[in-house]
């Protein structure tokens, strides 16, 4: 084999890798906007809890295809502001908001 054709399979192969590479990113990136079961999950930056002005998010944890979050707010609200809402991430929609 001579020198010239070993410089271009290198040159293909290293094209081939970086080829490789590319598509384990994109692949790697698109599953990232998936939930656990590989639909699409909604787009939960715009979703409204309907709390008054004040209220705070205490945490929010994340389980499967459902997301609680807890919110709390000072002494004046707290009536209004302390609850615990159920979120189905798939749809967007509040599936529950609890009381205490």
């Amino acid at each position: 084999m001579s020198a010239g054709a070993l410089k271009a399979l290198v040159i293909g192969m290293g094209v081939l890798i970086m080829i490789a590479f590319a598509v384990a990113v994109w692949g790697i990136v698109g599953s990232s906007t998936r939930d656990g079961n590989g639909a699409i999950a909604k787009d939960l930056r715009d979703l409204s809890l309907g709390l008054p002005d004040g209220c705070d998010i205490r945490s929010a944890q994340s389980a499967g295809d459902r997301l609680t979050i807890v919110t709390d707010g000072p002494a004046g609200l707290r009536d209004e502001c302390m609850r615990v809402f159920v979120i189905d991430t798939a749809t967007g929609e509040i599936q529950a908001g609890i009381r205490p």
